[in-house]
């Protein structure tokens, strides 16, 4: 300590107290980092291996849950959905020339699940105005995914890649 005293009051002669306050309470705060980073984790609840890879009861879902999965339509409605992206799209002079879908059932948590992703080439604005309508007039839609990428800062089109998912009460 005494090694480090004397570089302390070296650095303060040279640059004043303030840099040589910061610089030893800086040393102290990475002595105080190393330190914690090689303690051991405590755990308040400490859980055998045993424990750990037991499996989970599987539940009925709860009455919040299938009060939510009501409110969702049926998938006969997916049809009128697509129409209605569509037509929100040429609204807002997005052209989406083909699409990637995926349908998805999850039988226990009783959804069927649309996906859609769409490549696109539109203004920031366009894309905007897009997306907020689809999510705006389809409640049950989710925008899953949204990636963009532009070459130059300057430039007005942007490229992206949209994933909506559409969801609707499965009660198979």
């Amino acid at each position: 300590m005494q090694g480090s005293w004397s570089l302390v009051l070296f650095i303060q002669r040279r640059v004043g107290w303030v840099p040589a306050l910061s610089l030893l309470l800086g040393g102290l705060g990475l002595l105080a980092l190393a330190w914690a980073a090689q303690a051991p984790a405590i755990s308040p609840h400490p859980q055998t291996e045993a424990a750990k890879l037991q499996p989970v009861p599987q539940a009925p879902p709860p009455a919040r849950w299938q009060t939510f999965i009501g409110q969702l339509p049926e998938p006969r409605q997916l049809g009128e959905d697509l129409h209605q992206v569509f037509k929100l799209a040429a609204r807002h002079g997005v052209q989406l020339p083909r699409g990637e879908y995926q349908l998805q059932h999850d039988a226990q948590a009783q959804v069927t699940m649309f996906v859609a992703s769409f490549p696109i080439s539109e203004s920031y604005g366009q894309m905007r105005g897009f997306m907020a309508e689809v999510l705006n007039s389809l409640p049950h839609v989710a925008l899953d995914d949204l990636a963009m990428e532009r070459d130059a800062a300057d430039q007005a089109v942007i490229g992206a890649r949209l994933k909506f998912t559409f969801l609707y009460q499965d009660r198979r």
